[in-house]
């Protein structure tokens, strides 16, 4: 019925050619619904362009590509092969290979890979500073299926785009994949490898996912210290994961030697993150490993925080103030010095442990 009313439409004078709004043909959006049918009368018609794309740049196969239309890339690209469109890069430098990685359309990945797409042209277009492959496509979206693909057809794995980044910073985006992560450092990526602005995998774990196993799987294969890499504004991991209340990942590496008392370029330690954010858990669980709740941040800090220590961010909250006298007060038992226990009221030990910072 779809052919007949093509015919129909066509045969009452309707330009095959002409461009929508946005510069799509109605072989493109024949393409997009994957509706082969009409595209084989579309084709069909004298003059019909192949090659058109729309205002991004995209031609047909980019437009099948954004939903998996295989079935209708395979017969143009089989049927008129010396079309060379396969690889062809839109205003976003993507191929329709970059599309369907990014889609998780393993089918459409596995296609056009054997119809000789280059499985790692680099997006290099006038909007993309990323230059990213399309493996990176696919590991940035959780697509693991089309992230195997891609490899087994020989993606670089090792590959660093135009921001600094490698597959794993890509990888560690979305949590669920660790044996992916495993499969790339397996293959030789470089765990410790830091963005321009110092940015390990690491820190992206601790804050896009959060996800235990894959903090485990990159501290075991880091080197020394790892744990302890610091970014351009001096942020640690540990940083991070106190920032976002992880409160699992904080304890792992805390496991790892992480330093609980590390300051950034503000002079603010994990333990001002946990406060700011009323975070019970991360909170005790600093403190339990010798986070030092006296010390003060800069005084050029931002945030409000000039000057402030992590004491000061917690007065307000009575409940945040109750773990820092069972922290002092688990101190006291410690070194048998039972006098103090008579003052311990939240008012006094804000005033003990700001002129006794050893405490």
């Amino acid at each position: 019925a779809q052919r007949e009313v093509i015919h129909m439409i066509l045969d009452s004078g309707a330009e095959v050619n002409s461009q929508d709004n946005d510069g799509a043909t109605s072989l493109h959006y024949a393409a997009y619904r994957g509706y082969l049918q009409v595209g084989k009368v579309l084709l069909s018609v004298e003059g019909c362009h192949r090659r058109l794309r729309d205002h991004e740049g995209q031609g047909v196969h980019h437009w099948a590509a954004r939903r998996g239309q295989t079935a209708f890339s395979v017969y143009l690209l089989q049927t008129y092969p010396d079309d060379l469109q396969l690889n062809s890069l839109d205003d976003h430098a993507h191929t329709p290979l970059h599309v369907a990685a990014k889609g998780g359309y393993t089918e459409t990945v596995r296609a056009f890979l054997q119809l000789g797409a280059e499985v790692d042209v680099q997006q290099s277009g006038r909007r993309s500073t990323s230059q990213d492959t399309p493996l990176f496509e696919a590991l940035r979206n959780g697509h693991e299926s089309a992230a195997t693909l891609l490899l087994e057809a020989k993606a670089d794995p090792t590959y660093i785009n135009g921001l600094g980044q490698t597959a794993l910073h890509a990888a560690c985006t979305l949590s669920g994949m660790p044996n992916m992560l495993k499969k790339l450092i397996g293959l030789g990526v470089d765990v410790a490898t830091t963005l321009q602005d110092g940015t390990t995998a690491l820190h992206v774990l601790c804050c896009r996912c959060n996800n235990p196993d894959f903090v485990r799987i990159l501290l075991e294969a880091g080197p020394p210290d790892f744990v302890n890499y610091k970014d351009i504004d001096n942020m640690t991991a540990l940083h991070f994961a106190s920032t976002y209340s992880a409160d699992e990942v904080l304890q792992i590496l805390i496991d790892h030697k992480a330093d609980v008392n590390a300051q950034n370029e503000d002079g603010l330690t994990p333990l001002h993150f946990a406060c700011r954010n009323h975070d019970r858990m991360s909170i005790s669980r600093l403190l339990y490993n010798g986070a030092d709740p006296s010390i003060k941040a800069s005084s050029y800090a931002a945030s409000g925080m000039a000057n402030m220590c992590a004491l000061d961010l917690a007065n307000s909250d009575p409940n945040i103030m109750q773990l820092f006298t069972e922290d002092l007060a688990n101190q006291v038992l410690m070194s048998g010095d039972f006098r103090q226990l008579s003052f311990s009221s939240p008012r006094y030990i804000q005033r003990k442990l700001a002129l006794s910072p050893d405490l």
